[in-house]
């Protein structure tokens, strides 16, 4: 393959070479000179463009290969290119240094616009908390509110937001903040439905954690995260009943969360952990970000568990949680 791409690289010149030699051969003709002395002329020239063809082809097949690894470089430098052999093969190189050039400066601003973004976003997050401190204190030693209930289930709805918020721009470095142990399941649900309280005491739902037990490999901080955007989820959608946290029989390593919700429509189900999709409930809900199950689905993805979702319109959701760890590698 090689071969024939180099003769189409020189069918010009080959092309060239052809016609001077039917030249030489129609000039040996008309001054009537001996066919033997031009069959002798014409197997010397043709000796000398074979060796200087195969020495080309040698500088082609070399330069492609050199051009070939230049390609596969993980991050590759103008200084790694083949020498060029002429001026046109430097003007090209000079395009492309200059295109790097352009890139790179590109590269560069875009990161420096991610990290101030992300800088900026932190702070934020936490400068948001201290204001959202005093009020719930306020809240805490004003007693004699008739609203107090629906006023902490709003302040505690803000700071799941900021939480979110948090984990979001964290998401990107994940990779860098795990820290595998075995932990206690049922430990970490109860935490998580402690978390939840408050909104479990004013929508008046039931909870049940008796089918949750055994231990997990996992990280703490980021399987809180998704148990807490599943019970989120779940408690949005959830007016009356309860929801049910328990092993999946037969499966010992599968947690579900089962609730007695208004549920998904067959066709949002497969699409809910995409980024800002919201489904029918999240537009009848009006303040549906769809960011909470995308963060769950990614978060789950980098710890080595899946995620799956059964649901039916007007019976509730099932969310199972596969913590298997069998095909985790920990470094």
């Amino acid at each position: 393959m090689i071969f024939w791409a180099y003769i189409r690289a020189r069918v010009k010149s080959i092309a060239c070479m052809a016609v001077i030699l039917i030249i030489f051969g129609v000039v040996y003709f008309l001054a009537d000179i001996q066919l033997d002395i031009y069959l002798y002329s014409l197997q010397l020239s043709a000796a000398f463009l074979l060796i200087a063809a195969g020495v080309d082809y040698y500088h082609f097949l070399k330069k492609h290969q050199s051009l070939a690894e230049f390609f596969e470089l993980p991050h590759p430098e103008l200084r790694q290119l083949p020498a060029a052999a002429d001026i046109l093969e430097q003007d090209y190189q000079d395009i492309l240094e200059r295109m790097m050039r352009i890139n790179k400066e590109l590269v560069t601003r875009s990161d420096q616009t991610y990290t101030d973004s992300r800088e900026y976003y932190m702070m934020w997050a936490h400068q948001i908390k201290t204001p959202l401190s005093a009020l719930k204190l306020l809240l805490q030693l004003e007693g004699n509110l008739s609203e107090r209930g629906e006023l902490e289930q709003e302040v505690f709805k803000i700071e799941q937001y900021v939480e979110l918020a948090l984990q979001y721009v964290r998401l990107d470095h994940m990779e860098n903040d795990l820290e595998f142990k075995e932990y206690d399941l049922k430990k970490l649900v109860r935490q998580t439905v402690k978390k939840y309280s408050v909104i479990f005491i004013n929508k008046k739902l039931s909870i049940d954690m008796d089918g949750v037990s055994g231990k997990v490999l996992t990280d703490e901080k980021w399987l809180s995260l998704i148990l807490e955007q599943l019970l989120s989820n779940a408690l949005k959608y959830t007016n009356q009943g309860g929801i049910r946290f328990y092993m999946e029989p037969g499966q010992e390593k599968t947690l579900v969360i089962q609730d007695t919700g208004i549920g998904i429509r067959e066709e949002d189900v497969h699409r809910i952990f995409e980024r800002g999709f919201t489904g029918y409930n999240g537009r009848m809900d009006k303040k549906s970000t769809g960011i909470g199950l995308y963060l769950c689905k990614k978060a789950a993805d980098q710890l080595g568990h899946k995620i799956h979702i059964e649901s039916k319109v007007g019976e509730g959701t099932r969310v199972m949680l596969d913590l298997r760890s069998d095909k985790l590698e920990i470094f």
